[in-house]
């Protein structure tokens, strides 16, 4: 059956990858409830949305107008979380007072889910005030923005997946995914214990879990309550990680 998440919220973000992107939460704190869309759940509000006048946000579960999730300063085709390193941030010093004003206003004119600044930079003042005034919450990291962007889109890109539970055993056969499906009592156990006594490699007996992470890449994983199982008839549910090893579980 198909699950998908579609949204995590800014603190939820931030409670779950503090620690591992070192973020500091400098200012926009009311903003924790701004909401970090799916591209696909985004698009489909822009098409439900279109022809519509569109609402003031309030900065109560807020959600941003921008499209795409994580990326570096974009003022024309802004992101959600706009990631802000030394190139950006001497953009912004360089400016003149009028277009330094014109360019802030880009910035938060399509409400940012957040805001990071990258590589422990000092954030500017200008950008605190803001960030309190428009609710967007904005954190600092001593990763780079390379780092951050690739991270960022990596653990998103899983999150919002499609996730789709097929019947059948998961296997890895000399380090290629296969399903073994067909139905029940044509021997799909029989089959995936004969592989791993040859040395290959069991992900998941009987509901494994397939996400599409990119156009062309299905990642298939275990639920965690059958991990390490196989369930073959005539001998029962067996632990194949104690009878072979971790070798045998991928």
């Amino acid at each position: 059956m198909p699950e998908m998440t579609s949204q995590i919220t800014v603190k939820e973000l931030f409670d779950s990858h503090s620690e591992k992107y070192g973020l500091q939460w400098i200012a926009g704190q009311q903003g924790g409830t701004n909401i970090i869309l799916s591209e696909e759940s985004k698009d489909n509000q822009a098409a439900a949305t279109k022809g519509k006048k569109r609402k003031k946000n309030t900065t109560t579960g807020k959600t941003a107008e921008s499209g795409s999730l994580v990326g570096y300063l974009n003022l024309i085709h802004p992101h959600q979380i706009q990631i802000l390193g030394s190139t950006e941030l001497k953009y912004f010093e360089g400016l003149r007072s009028i277009s330094k004003q014109d360019a802030i206003r880009q910035l938060f004119a399509p409400g940012p889910a957040c805001i990071i600044v990258s590589n422990d930079k000092a954030v500017p003042t200008f950008l605190k005030r803001k960030c309190n005034e428009h609710g967007v919450p904005l954190f600092s990291s001593p990763l780079t923005s390379n780092k951050l962007s690739d991270s960022l889109h990596y653990y998103l890109n899983n999150l919002f997946a499609d996730v789709l539970t097929l019947h059948g055993v998961y296997m890895e056969v000399h380090a290629i995914g296969v399903l073994l499906t067909g139905p029940s009592g044509v021997g799909k156990s029989e089959l995936a214990l004969e592989l791993i006594t040859r040395g290959h490699r069991l992900v998941a007996d009987d509901a494994p879990q397939f996400s599409r992470i990119a156009p062309d890449i299905v990642n298939g994983t275990c639920p965690a309550a059958l991990q390490d199982f196989l369930e073959v008839r005539g001998l029962g549910i067996i632990n194949v990680r104690e009878l072979f090893g971790d070798s045998a579980i991928k």
